[in-house]
């Protein structure tokens, strides 16, 4: 069964993504309809700057 991330959770991004959409701690925004495939999709804002982002499930790991 795969991980779940709630509402608020500390997350950083995967290394392969890390160069592409920057690094540090992001928190879990929201969560979003899965895409046709049933991958999960979370809105995640950066904890710093702000930014939002919207990722699939296996692009984020728990801090």
């Amino acid at each position: 069964m795969p991980y779940v991330f709630h509402i608020g959770q500390p997350v950083r991004l995967r290394a392969h993504l890390r160069e592409m959409m920057g690094h540090g701690i992001h928190r879990v925004a929201g969560f979003l309809p899965p895409r046709a495939d049933g991958a999960p999709l979370y809105q995640i804002m950066g904890m710093h700057d702000g930014a939002e982002r919207i990722v699939k499930q296996h692009e984020i790991e728990a801090v």
